[in-house]
């Protein structure tokens, strides 16, 4: 009987596996360009998103940019780093992403900021597309973007909360009859825009100069 509870009290308790950093997530493009930690990788970003602008312009956006920088935290339920990404000026309102899915984003070229716009069904997050002026129709719905939804799809907030942006809550259905029901696939509108600043951007031309 000793010699059962020795064994027993010898056992060890084994230890939860630890989750991945925040920095474990940097694609490798961003590393090879130098980035170490999250707050390198906002950086990269923001010059990325406003490599097209320039004079008070880009002064302006970049300073809008670093106030309304995501604030990470971690979700220990899901065991999934996740971002509170500012809507507002005001900074009032926020709303909460997966950070995976906030990259993802980054990595397609919508780097744009978040808005919440509240519309006749409710708030809703959207980002402004690169190179396009600040009406509604050229901004792309966010959880859109997240899905990757075609045309004829639409989200769904399983929570009912238009804010929560998290993958778990997220799911897709069939366009409704109800609302404008949305016309361009959101990730090609997204990766054509991006495009487009590039190019701009390699061609040594500023959004200022076509204004």
């Amino acid at each position: 009987m000793n010699a059962i509870l020795r064994q027993a009290l010898s056992i060890q308790p084994q230890e939860a596996p630890q989750a991945p950093a925040l920095s474990d997530l940097i694609p490798a493009r961003a590393r090879a360009l130098g980035c170490i930690d999250f707050e390198d990788y906002c950086d990269l970003i923001d010059r990325e998103a406003t490599a097209h602008l320039s004079g008070a312009n880009l002064v302006r956006i970049s300073r809008l940019r670093q106030q309304r920088r995501p604030r990470a935290f971690f979700d220990r339920n899901y065991g999934l780093h996740g971002l509170s990404v500012c809507l507002n000026r005001n900074r009032t309102m926020f709303a909460k992403v997966d950070a995976a899915d906030w990259i993802e984003m980054q990595e397609m070229g919508a780097n744009g900021l978040w808005q919440g716009l509240d519309t006749f069904y409710g708030i809703y997050v959207y980002t402004a597309l690169p190179l396009k002026r600040q009406a509604a129709t050229e901004k792309v719905p966010t959880a859109r973007l997240i899905l990757d939804l075609k045309p004829h799809e639409q989200v769904r907030f399983l929570d009912g909360d238009p804010l929560n942006l998290r993958r778990y809550n997220l799911a897709v259905s069939e366009q409704s009859s109800i609302g404008r029901p949305a016309r361009h696939d959101a990730r090609q509108v997204a990766q054509e825009a991006a495009a487009h600043r590039t190019e701009m951007v390699s061609s040594r031309r500023t959004f200022d100069a076509l204004r």
